[in-house]
């Protein structure tokens, strides 16, 4: 792997990314850099003076009108998820809700299109624990919501997945402190695409980077959740500070039968799980975040499924979200 890239962003060129190998983009026929600040990147490739400098052209620029610097908001927009929405650290912070919540990631990627987005995913175990850096999210984010697709091809995936960036510990300081983290962690290393399934709304990749220190993975059940369970949701709505949300387990609808025409890419013969807050909500952003469940016997959060999506709103409190399934 001769080859090895820098960037930084001309807000502070001293924070330097990297490096990153790019002989770890293998598979891929495009690969975007990591997000940085500012309206310029400094790009640097380094290999050995025995090669010849590498051919590389900039194909497209995915350019934000805003950065982790401020939330991802511009300064009048900071803190913009909506007024039930109920930050984390407002929570007891019992040992079991802290470390699911440094299992919980901001997630930035490029789609096939150029425009960027955002979601919320978990970073789960494996049995017997190898440290592997799996994350779970949500089929959508990374692949096209229109019903009628199309839908992207492995080779598609591959390239969104070697987009992401990753963005830990992104939580308040304080309860309803609009202030931005000075403890978050920025992964940019992208990360590998193993499996998704549009009809199960699932996506399964691997990080390319290491967990930071206190980086958690969390553990999953496979079992069937029962209708009237409690439920929890760790989430970033609209990109915002990572939130906390509780409700309960209604049962399981068909979402191809819910939404018509517009579910019939969701035609899960097994449905999907639906639930009520009684606290929070969720919003754009929330999307492929943990439906996670409390094991009392090992004192532990554990993943159930994904947010899909639904009508929840803080206008709607008692409207329904529906979420993937491992059960199935």
């Amino acid at each position: 792997e001769p080859f090895e890239l820098r960037v930084a962003g001309s807000l502070d060129e001293a924070k330097v990314l990297g490096p990153s190998r790019l002989g770890g983009i293998a598979g891929q026929d495009i690969w975007w850099t990591p997000l940085t600040e500012g309206e310029a990147q400094v790009i640097e490739i380094v290999s050995s003076a025995k090669l010849e400098a590498p051919d590389v052209s900039v194909l497209r620029v995915s350019h934000l009108v805003s950065g982790p610097s401020t939330a991802f908001k511009t300064l009048d927009d900071i803190g913009s998820a909506a007024s039930c929405n109920i930050d984390v650290i407002c929570q007891p912070q019992t040992q079991a809700l802290v470390s699911a919540s440094r299992a919980v990631v901001l997630m930035l990627y490029t789609k096939t299109n150029g425009v960027s987005s955002q979601c919320t995913g978990t970073v789960l175990n494996d049995n017997p624990s190898t440290s592997t850096p799996y994350l779970f999210s949500g089929n959508h984010c990374f692949d096209s919501s229109n019903p009628t697709g199309p839908f992207n091809n492995v080779t598609q995936m591959t390239n969104v997945a070697g987009s992401l960036n990753t963005f830990f510990f992104f939580d308040a300081v304080a309860c309803n402190s609009l202030a931005v983290p000075p403890g978050y962690v920025q992964r940019f290393g992208g990360a590998d695409y193993l499996y998704n399934n549009v009809a199960q709304d699932v996506l399964f990749v691997r990080l390319r980077d290491s967990l930071p220190t206190n980086g958690v993975y969390l553990g999953w059940d496979a079992t069937t959740l029962s209708t009237g369970s409690a439920m929890t949701v760790l989430h970033h709505p609209q990109g915002d500070l990572k939130m906390f949300s509780t409700g309960s387990v209604q049962g399981t609808s068909i979402l191809s039968s819910v939404y018509g025409p517009n579910g019939a890419h969701l035609n899960a013969d097994s449905g999907y799980t639906r639930v009520v807050y009684n606290q929070g909500t969720t919003e754009p952003g929330s999307s492929g975040s943990g439906i996670l469940t409390f094991n009392s016997s090992i004192g532990e959060y554990q993943l159930r499924g994904g947010l899909w999506g639904g009508e929840a709103s803080c206008s709607a409190p008692t409207a329904p979200d529906y979420f993937s399934r491992l059960d199935v």
